[in-house]
């Protein structure tokens, strides 16, 4: 997954802002349950890695 792909699954512009970054990716983990779509869940986390 390039930056841009990681941007575009967050739902938010490009930026270089830690916190905008992190909020997007708490709210993306908040919203998908690993339940119901494991690789939707999976998906924030491998991002958070790069």
């Amino acid at each position: 997954m390039n930056r841009t792909e990681a941007f575009l699954i967050l739902g938010i512009e490009m930026t270089k802002e830690e916190k905008a970054i992190k909020a997007a990716y708490r709210e993306r983990l908040v919203k998908t349950n690993p339940e119901d779509d494991p690789q939707g869940f999976k998906r924030p986390a491998s991002m958070r890695r790069r």
